[in-house]
């Protein structure tokens, strides 16, 4: 009798069992189900969010090729536009220090595309003065026929670069004659008078005329 009723329980409490499992194995799907979801949701959101990150990781991954382009363009826009012939070198240095700061800042804060962005700007503004500096003559036999007197000098030259216009500082509003414009080339001096002979030279100058003339091209004589 008492093996008949063991038995008895057997038989009953094994339902029981498997309606458990069944239960348990519907709630492990719906969580997986949920989860699943929450991870979709997060991705979606996530894939926005990153775009900065990704942004800035091309120039993090890769700085030297990044800063190289920009100092080479700010090269390029001084020779071609002189954006920066009225910054003294203390400007430039001053702006130069404030875009690192402002970098490491950026930086420090999580901002990484804005530090990426301003360490680019501190290279371009290293390129265009780098330019700047390279304006003195690479070969100067002017130096030695032209002197600080108070002689007149007559030179003969080629222009070596596009015109770059920018304002007069001596402009006065109250003179009829005064220039608001003055106009600068490089040209390449090769010829300089001494007395009524021409003798050849070469040296590599700054023409600045008052006015806005747009007539002169790079190869014409002057």
């Amino acid at each position: 009798m008492g093996q008949a009723a063991d038995s008895s329980d057997a038989e009953w409490q094994a339902p029981d069992q498997l309606i458990d499992a069944e239960v348990a194995k519907e709630l492990g799907e719906g969580r997986a189900d949920s989860m699943e979801g929450d991870g979709a949701v997060e991705t979606n959101g996530g894939a926005s969010g990153h775009i900065s990150e990704r942004l800035a990781g091309i120039v993090y991954y890769r700085p030297l090729l990044w800063l190289s382009l920009a100092v080479i363009v700010g090269v390029k826009l001084q020779t071609f536009a002189g954006w920066l012939t009225n910054l003294s070198p203390l400007a430039w240095l001053c702006s130069v220090a404030l875009a690192l700061v402002s970098a490491v800042a950026f930086h420090r804060r999580g901002f990484t595309l804005g530090a990426a962005g301003v360490a680019v700007l501190a290279a371009l503004l290293f390129g265009g003065y780098c330019a700047r500096l390279q304006v003195p003559a690479r070969s100067d036999s002017l130096s030695s026929l032209a002197t600080r007197k108070a002689e007149p000098i007559a030179l003969r030259g080629i222009i070596a670069s596009a015109a770059v216009w920018k304002p007069n500082p001596h402009h006065r509003s109250s003179d009829a004659n005064s220039e608001a414009w003055q106009t600068q080339w490089d040209v390449r001096c090769t010829q300089l008078r001494d007395g009524r002979d021409w003798r050849a030279i070469d040296a590599l100058g700054r023409l600045t005329i008052d006015g806005r003339i747009d007539d002169l091209f790079p190869g014409d004589r002057v």
